[in-house]
């Protein structure tokens, strides 16, 4: 039975890697299940004893992938700091080069860079609307837009670097960046 979980565990991660390889070439509207299996040597019976189509195999790496980043962020009702909060996220986006390369490339799912950049949308923004009763609900989803799409641009500089920086240097840069940012409309 070992031997056929090892098998099983194989022959999944050389489909998971092919469909990055093809995804740094086109958009997954374009790949065939013939080609996934060409490249990954294997046959399409096996595929489909696994998965539907190239669709759900890429949902599976997104999902696997979008519960390594929750998992990060549930944990951090024991995280002192956003930096050390961002650090967690930037270590599994690391941990994860090869699909972040090809979600925040040319052909990503950015459906899926909206679904992760939102898990935690609600809690941040009642956490804003504490600090400051100035400001309309129009306004923090406007700060939560700027934040969030300013962090995802560094990320992608980020990635396309080649992830030159540490984590935890990232983090601290990307929550001075935004805490000095936000400090003209939130009482940080």
């Amino acid at each position: 039975m070992e031997k056929e979980n090892r098998r099983v565990r194989y022959t999944k991660m050389v489909l998971r890697n092919s469909l990055l390889s093809l995804l740094e070439k086109k958009p997954i509207s374009k790949i065939t299940v013939s080609e996934l299996c060409e490249l990954a040597d294997i046959n399409r019976g096996t595929f489909y004893s696994y998965y539907q189509d190239v669709f759900d195999l890429l949902a599976k790496i997104e999902d696997e992938f979008y519960l390594s980043i929750f998992t990060s962020i549930a944990q951090s009702k024991t995280i002192k700091t956003n930096a050390d909060l961002l650090c967690r996220i930037f270590e599994v986006i690391a941990e994860n080069g090869d699909l972040c390369r090809v979600l925040f490339g040319e052909y990503g799912d950015k459906a899926f860079l909206q679904k992760c950049c939102s898990i935690q949308r609600d809690r941040i923004v009642s956490e804003w609307r504490s600090y400051t009763k100035e400001i309309d609900g129009n306004q923090l989803e406007y700060i939560y837009s700027y934040t969030v799409d300013g962090s995802v641009g560094i990320l992608e500089q980020w990635i396309k670097n080649g992830f030159a920086e540490k984590p935890r240097d990232l983090a601290a840069f990307v929550v001075k960046l935004n805490e000095k940012g936000m400090q003209a409309f939130l009482k940080l």
